[in-house]
C-alpha cells in the first residue's frame, strides 16, 4: 500500500497512497482581469487618505483634540462635525464615538461606491 519515490531525499521513505490524490480536480476558467475599476478605486482612495492625513495632523494639536473630545463627551455630534469640517478636509467622515475612542468612516460620496477608509483612534488609557 506504500509507493517508493526516487525523487525524495531518502528513496526508501514510504508515502501513503490516497485514492483521492490521483484524481485532479478540473481547472476552472477564470475571467480576464480588468484593472480599470481597481485603478479608479486606488485614485479615489488617495483623496480619502489625504483627508485622513489632514485630520491626523490636526489631532496632534492638544487644543483641537481637547475640543473634539469635549464635544464628543457631551454627545454634541453637531459640534464634532463642525470641528471636523473646519479642519480643511473635503470629505466629511461619519463619526462614531464612545468613552474609549472615536471612529471616522470616510467614503467617496460623489462617485459610485469604490472605496472606504475607516480610522479608529483610542483616547482613553488602558
Amino acid at each position: 500500500m506504500y509507493r517508493q519515490h526516487s525523487h525524495r531525499c531518502s528513496p526508501f521513505s514510504p508515502i501513503p497512497i490516497h485514492p483521492y490524490l490521483y484524481y485532479p480536480y478540473p481547472f476552472r476558467q477564470l475571467p480576464e482581469v480588468k484593472p480599470d475599476q481597481f485603478v479608479k478605486s486606488a485614485q479615489n482612495s488617495l483623496i480619502l487618505l489625504t483627508d485622513a492625513r489632514t485630520l491626523m495632523t490636526r489631532f496632534q494639536s492638544k487644543d483641537y483634540a481637547r475640543r473634539i473630545m469635549q464635544a464628543a463627551q457631551s454627545s454634541n455630534t453637531n459640534a464634532v462635525n463642525e470641528l471636523l469640517r473646519t479642519s480643511g478636509i473635503t470629505h466629511l467622515p461619519k463619526v462614531k464615538y464612545n468613552p474609549d475612542g472615536i471612529t471616522l468612516d470616510f467614503d467617496n460620496k460623489n462617485a459610485p461606491p469604490c472605496c472606504y477608509l475607516t480610522l479608529k483612534l483610542r483616547w482613553s488609557e488602558l
